[in-house]
């Protein structure tokens, strides 16, 4: 589903199930999480770190208020 977020805490060994294969990669943890702005443009809040196992629960969950944070921000601005 398009409003869940995505964590990834060892890159190495799970981008192949999300994302096409590639070689080793700088950073091996990921926190995806999209939004929709205003206008109904997809976007995404990436957040990254060089080690594994580098995001909490309590991360994604800032990074959720974060993201709608952006997204009303990105509204009020249009006015």
């Amino acid at each position: 589903a398009f409003q869940r977020e995505l964590l990834l805490n060892d890159f190495e060994a799970e981008h192949i199930k999300y994302i096409e294969k590639k070689d080793a990669y700088l950073f091996h943890s990921m926190s995806l999480t999209p939004f929709i702005l205003s206008n109904r443009t997809i976007a995404i809040l990436c957040a990254y770190h060089t080690e594994t196992n580098q995001f909490s629960e309590h991360d994604v969950l800032m990074l959720k208020v974060l993201a709608d944070y952006l997204c009303l921000s990105a509204r009020e601005g249009e006015f």
